[in-house]
């Protein structure tokens, strides 16, 4: 349940603002859009609502039905090429994909799937970093690039080092990029 506390006394029927009513898993606000992000209900499917909902004003949510059974998100910013505009990005974990969309806000949230990624494994973690996808695998960490199509590129090389052949030996979980 998302709940907000209203600017009105306690005593007041609107001190809590219920503004959706299922059970969420992880919530995120994406400030520079207005938006606030979270995977809710039992589904586990991404739903969108623009931050005046906090407010109290009355405004409908966005679910994004190509989530459903997401595991995690992240937001961010990309630069593009020109250097003059910026695309606010949610990444999402559904199974072994990776689904990256573009968000913008006017009234409504809205959502371009710009990119999917296929891995041969579920992801453990993914951040955002300048024009790449750090993603963390068990016993890995890739960037995928997205500005342009490209090979994945592998951190973790034990061919190259052989201190690190322990990784592919012993799997380890990639908690945080």
């Amino acid at each position: 349940m998302i709940d907000t506390r209203g600017t009105d006394s306690p005593n007041s029927s609107s001190f809590f603002n219920r503004i959706y009513d299922k059970k969420a898993f992880k919530i995120d606000v994406m400030k520079d859009q207005k938006c606030i992000i979270a995977i809710a209900g039992k589904q586990h499917q991404i739903i969108l609502f623009p931050i005046i909902i906090i407010e109290g004003i009355q405004t409908d949510a966005v679910k994004i039905e190509e989530t459903k059974g997401c595991s995690f998100f992240c937001s961010g910013r990309l630069t593009l090429n020109d250097g003059k505009r910026q695309m606010h990005l949610l990444c999402v974990s559904v199974k072994k994909s990776i689904f990256i969309y573009e968000i913008t806000i006017n009234q409504k949230p809205k959502y371009r799937k710009v990119r999917e990624f296929d891995l041969t494994m579920t992801p453990q973690s993914f951040q955002i970093i300048d024009d790449y996808l750090c993603v963390g695998l068990q016993s890995d960490f890739a960037l995928y690039s997205l500005t342009h199509e490209s090979t994945p590129i592998s951190l973790i090389q034990a061919d190259r080092d052989k201190s690190l052949e322990f990784l592919h030996k012993t799997p380890s979980n990639a908690l945080q990029c």
